[in-house]
């Protein structure tokens, strides 16, 4: 099946996050992966965490409010909102400014099941996938959800986006784990 070209490049996105997170954790120990360089710090594995639980979420939420629509058929590529770009700067990484994770994202991942981050992290990314590809007929536009962590409505469009965004900013913090002095090689 062939995706019309905006939601080609969102898919794009969200496999190139995918391959990076399996880049970082692939072939790290489960104590690689809890590794934390100070207490503060999400290691590896809650960072996959926190985006497991964050696009579980979002991708649940998006499908509730597909499958609610009238189902508008496709009239043009994503157009993001003033307030969805504005959003979205603040999810793109780098993180210009940090917030608290909602209580129910927030990562809690026991060391020994570090191995796990990564197949669960890999398994919200094909149901996004699978999101995209059952939606390519719609209008990304026209088909809006409340937020899973707050009073904000977005379409579905900015949805992914702001998903694919938000991993970007995650693994990169992940990287910056891998990278930080005392990481355990």
């Amino acid at each position: 099946m062939t995706l019309p070209p905006d939601l080609q490049r969102v898919l794009d996105g969200f496999q190139a996050n995918s391959r990076t997170a399996a880049e970082l954790a692939e072939h790290r120990t489960a104590d690689q992966l809890a590794w934390r360089p100070v207490p503060a710090v999400w290691s590896i594995a809650e960072c996959l965490d926190h985006l497991t639980r964050a696009n579980t979420a979002y991708e649940a939420t998006i499908r509730e409010a597909i499958a609610s629509s009238a189902s508008p058929k496709r009239r043009g590529e994503i157009q993001l909102s003033w307030f969805a770009r504005w959003f979205l700067s603040l999810v793109e990484p780098p993180p210009r400014w940090k917030v608290p994770a909602p209580l129910r994202i927030r990562p809690s991942v026991h060391p020994a099941q570090a191995r796990e981050a990564l197949a669960a992290f890999l398994a919200s990314q094909d149901a996004a996938a699978g999101l995209i590809a059952s939606g390519a007929g719609l209008d990304w536009n026209a088909i809006r959800f409340w937020s899973p962590f707050g009073p904000v409505r977005f379409t579905i469009g900015a949805g992914v986006h702001i998903m694919e965004a938000h991993e970007r900013r995650h693994l990169l913090q992940a990287r910056r784990v891998l990278e930080s002095r005392g990481f355990p090689h």
